[in-house]
């Protein structure tokens, strides 16, 4: 009888969860090596009390002990801040520079424990440069699904952006009064001319809406879910570890991989220890993220003071003001992006253009001021509220070809070895957000909607976590990949995140990512 393959996937986020699923149900045993970064036992300690708390003591509590405690992300990096749990639990930064930094994430989950949820599958005019057939990894989007609360929907968005899963599946979550109002609104803004589509519908969140993990509507998302309500792989995993499904090893830091006749020696540092360690395995799936990723694959091709560049997707975030007032539900809601807005206009720009749009979330309201005490506070509420009433905000995101990127080297193979380079975001870029942007202002003056001036804030505020296309699928150079993710030479180690995606779409990377980690799992094995 032949013994199970040894597969070890490196990481946990969604394009590790992705492999994982597609090695289920198989004659394999799965060892998932991870940094695995941890809440601080103070904070997992608040988090677990906010959860006890009532619905009216909640918000009290919630601004106490969190929103008025800094981050501990760096000042420069305004945008995001998951105070429920602390920024730099999530956000981790390189410094490339005295000035400038890369993000990435060691949290158990990876950017799962802190996404938006925003799920949308990329259209196959957006995914050109792909070396596979775009129906491959459609199939593969289909069947990961499944594996996530993403809700069926029928609206504009549905003939282009098809669902994937049943009706019968995850129910959309509820929208606030003010939140319909500002949806109702912005479909007058709908057009299928070939020449000018503008698609609007409710945001595709990978949120569960009923069940034990079931939104409670508290109005925190943007802070961070304590309620395990927004997908995060890192539940996914340990159900899986907790049934004897794959083992979980965390506290580990790979640093080389070693390719021999029949196996794979994978090396890390203990990292409870700081002493290195070694074990063997039949494949390696590496879904470490793009920053780590990449010097996993310069390390196993040997090469020093290796010039890289890494692709980011270009947007922006503007506030803008409704004449007529929306409402202000706040905090019986889900602060999450409340409607997706897609366009395309061949005018304008070759790709689509994704747009997130929301009411005032959690970070603004306190933002404003609307959550201070005192007698100043109290008199300035009502107007504050007011404001609030008639806001609303845009994210506006941008295929990667229009976006900035990164132009990195790579010095020294040892653990503590680090990128140097700097962050471009060239005169192109910069040229075509400010055409984005106009157009976007022009189009929501149209139905009434008025941008608010000095508003703005683009990639320099650090807007946006999509990166990768350091190890390009199907493309040229050393550190270029082959459609399973492959270096040269190689054959029993693919890359599965987003460090091979040759170009990143606007729409939202997450659910991209983990469909191509599947698609790249379920094929390997078998070629091998």
């Amino acid at each position: 009888m032949n013994k199970p393959k040894k597969v070890v996937v490196i990481g946990s986020g969604l394009s590790a969860f992705g492999a994982i699923s597609a090695l289920q149900d198989r004659d394999i045993k799965i060892t998932v090596v991870d940094v695995g970064d941890l809440l601080p036992t103070e904070v997992a300690q608040r988090v677990e009390e906010y959860k006890s708390k009532s619905r009216i003591d909640r918000t009290q509590y919630f601004v106490d002990s969190f929103l008025r405690k800094p981050s501990s992300k760096n000042l420069h990096d305004k945008i995001p801040k998951k105070n429920l749990f602390g920024s730099h639990f999530f956000y981790k930064d390189e410094m490339i520079n005295s000035e400038q930094s890369i993000p990435l994430s060691e949290a158990f989950g990876g950017y799962s424990v802190a996404w938006g949820a925003a799920s949308l599958m990329s259209r196959e005019e957006d995914l050109q440069n792909l070396p596979i057939d775009y129906g491959q990894i459609l199939t593969a989007a289909r069947a990961m699904a499944k594996k996530l609360p993403i809700p069926n929907f029928e609206d504009s968005l549905t003939p282009y952006f098809p669902n994937l899963n049943e009706k019968t599946c995850e129910q959309p979550l509820k929208l606030s009064p003010s939140q319909a109002l500002l949806k109702e609104k912005l479909s007058g803004l709908i057009s299928n001319s070939k020449d000018n589509l503008c698609l609007v519908g409710q945001a595709r969140l990978a949120t569960f809406s009923a069940g034990v993990n079931s939104c409670v509507y508290c109005g925190m998302c943007s802070s961070g879910c304590s309620y395990n309500s927004i997908f995060s792989t890192n539940q996914e995993i340990l159900e899986l570890h907790k049934q004897g499904k794959l083992d979980y090893v965390p506290n580990r830091r790979v640093i080389k991989l070693v390719e021999e006749e029949n196996l794979v020696k994978i090396i890390f540092i203990n990292l409870e220890n700081n002493s290195k360690e070694e074990i063997e395995a039949d494949y390696v799936f590496v879904a470490a993220g793009a920053v780590n990723s990449t010097k996993i694959a310069i390390e196993i091709l040997g090469l020093k003071n290796e010039k890289i560049v890494m692709i980011k997707t270009g947007g922006f975030l503007r506030a803008y003001f409704s004449p007529k007032k929306l409402g202000f539900d706040w905090p019986q809601q889900n602060t999450q992006a409340n409607v997706f807005m897609e366009v395309n206009n061949p005018k304008v720009s070759d790709y689509w253009i994704h747009n997130q749009i929301s009411t005032p979330n959690e970070i603004v309201i306190n933002a404003l001021g609307y959550l201070d005490k005192g007698f100043l506070a109290q008199f300035r509420r009502p107007l504050i509220k007011w404001f609030l009433s008639h806001l609303f905000f845009v994210m506006t995101n941008l295929h990667s070809d229009n976006g900035p990127h990164y132009e990195l080297q790579f010095s020294g193979i040892n653990p503590d070895s680090a990128f140097s380079g700097k962050f471009v975001n060239s005169s192109k870029a910069r040229k075509y957000e400010r055409v984005i942007d106009r157009y976007m202002n022009w189009k929501l003056l149209h139905i009434g909607l008025i941008p608010i001036p000095f508003t703005k804030k683009g990639v320099k505020e650090g807007l946006g976590y999509h990166i990768g296309g350091s190890l390009p699928m199907g493309g040229v150079g050393k550190l270029a990949t082959d459609s399973l993710g492959r270096l040269k030479g190689g054959s029993l180690v693919s890359f599965i995140d987003t460090s091979i995606l040759p170009s990143i779409p606007a729409t939202t990377i997450g659910f991209l990512t983990t469909a191509n980690a599947f698609r790249i799992a379920s094929a390997a094995l078998i070629q091998d």
